[in-house]
């Protein structure tokens, strides 16, 4: 968390200002860029445009089926039921970071590499007797046990609290 605000303070000041920060794939052929599932940040004062956005954006028909959604006549389009709960669907928040973000204008800012998928970069840090701030704001490493990742965090956070005090 340190390394997160130091960083969005750095880059973007204090004041809140409208940010969509992720790590940005492109890898859907119907959604395009859309954020990564794993961490985002999204300031509160997107909700209403992304709330405005999603109204208008159609779902592809193939994707209906799996999300419950229903088709709306006067529109011609098909709308996602959506929940507090149900935006953790690969498939909706492909469609809410990709395509509604598309459509209410916001250019989302790259994060990508601030995030680490890999633990040797994470250990080569960790290890490191250089004391600096860590790289990554972001560690995604979902292939290891409950035990060796929360050791991990653990010293992760250690070492990142440390270089603060």
């Amino acid at each position: 968390m340190y390394h997160l605000y130091h960083f969005l303070s750095a880059v973007y000041g204090e004041q809140e200002e409208p940010l969509l920060g992720c790590h940005v794939l492109n890898i859907s052929p119907q959604h395009g860029e859309y954020c990564d599932t794993s961490a985002y940040v999204l300031s509160s004062k997107l909700i209403p445009q992304l709330l405005k956005a999603a109204k208008s954006t159609p779902l592809y028909k193939e994707e209906t089926s799996q999300l419950g959604s229903s088709y709306d006549e006067s529109r011609s389009s098909y709308s996602p039921q959506l929940s507090a709960g149900d935006v953790s669907s690969r498939t909706e928040f492909r469609w809410l970071t990709g395509s509604v973000r598309k459509s209410a204008g916001i250019n989302p800012v790259y994060l990508n590499i601030r995030y680490s998928h890999d633990e040797v970069s994470v250990m080569r840090w960790l290890r490191s007797p250089i004391q600096s701030p860590s790289p990554f704001i972001f560690v995604h490493l979902p292939q290891f046990s409950f035990r060796i990742w929360s050791q991990m965090c653990r010293e992760m956070w250690r070492k990142s609290r440390n270089l603060q005090i």
